[in-house]
């Protein structure tokens, strides 16, 4: 709605019209006002007195509340527009800013102005906190004058139950309290003991270092314990094939001791040199066999 637009219209408002239950507020339909056409017969009549064509008003704050109840009506016109909403927020702004200044210019406050203007109502409170501010310094300056007498009987008092206080004498005989010898003697105790353990623990201290290094070497010992019984499977492995190789050996030397006959001479007339074997030995459980040799060589 542009400001000229805006002009046509005019606005009666009766604002804050004192009752005895306090300021009512009534508001009169907004009607539009054009001026008559002039006629023959107001041409021949003098002219009347020129009256205020802005509307008067008798309140400010209220019509500061008619103007905010106003605002979503204006801010409804651009609802149902097809523009984006950038432009239009900027339109509407500039719609209420039209708006209330051309309410403004066309209203009168009393007789004066919108931005000369003060409320009457505001007014009146500043004077009633003003009454009600020098009620209370009169409150406060006449308790001033009063509680004082009455603090003062209070320290009085009070100032002569510490003067009593002061003058109390008490009627049991104060004894000293000595310390027994057996306490001595325990602290003496408690001296030398607490010399003894700082030397243990002192010497305790000293004999870290060796026990770690036994405690190492005895975690060395625990892990060589495995290759230990692993030398010893192989010693006995080793022992059997050094036996059996034994065996062979006593079985090559045997063999070699047995003189051989030739097979043309009898068997009667042979001599055989016989050896003596004992019954475990390994040719009676292995015999072996005969060979013929020739001479012809």
């Amino acid at each position: 709605m542009a400001r000229r637009e805006m002009r046509i219209f005019c606005f009666y408002f009766r604002v804050g019209r004192e009752s005895p239950n306090g300021f009512e507020r009534e508001r009169e339909t907004a009607t539009e006002m054009e001026a008559p056409p002039p006629t023959a017969a107001a041409a021949v009549c003098p002219p009347a007195p020129r009256q205020e064509p802005r509307v008067q008003c008798l309140s400010r704050r209220w019509t500061a509340e008619l103007l905010d109840h106003f605002r979503p009506f204006v801010r409804r016109l651009g609802a149902g527009q097809a523009v984006e909403t950038e432009n239009l927020e900027q339109a509407v702004g500039e719609a209420l800013w039209n708006f209330e200044t051309a309410v403004q210019e066309n209203i009168t406050v009393n007789g004066q102005p919108w931005q000369e203007s003060s409320d009457l109502q505001n007014d009146t409170d500043i004077k009633l906190l003003e009454d009600q501010l020098d009620e209370l310094i009169v409150e406060v300056s006449s308790k001033r004058n009063q509680y004082p007498r009455k603090m003062q009987i209070n320290v009085v008092k009070g100032i002569k139950m510490q003067q009593k206080l002061l003058g109390y004498q008490p009627f049991v005989n104060c004894q000293d309290i000595k310390v027994e010898p057996s306490q001595d003697q325990s602290m003496v105790e408690l001296r030398l003991s607490t010399k003894t353990m700082s030397r243990h623990s002192a010497e305790s201290f000293k004999s870290l270092s060796s026990l770690v290094e036994r405690a190492e070497g005895f975690s060395k010992a625990l892990s060589l314990q495995q290759t230990l019984e692993q030398c010893r499977l192989h010693q006995e492995i080793m022992f059997v094939s050094e036996v059996e190789k034994e065996n062979k050996n006593d079985v090559k030397n045997l063999t070699s001791q047995v003189e051989v006959i030739p097979s043309q001479t009898a068997i009667s007339n042979s001599v055989v040199l016989k050896i003596k074997r004992s019954s475990c030995s390994p040719q009676r459980r292995y015999p072996l066999r005969q060979r013929k040799l020739s001479h012809d060589t």
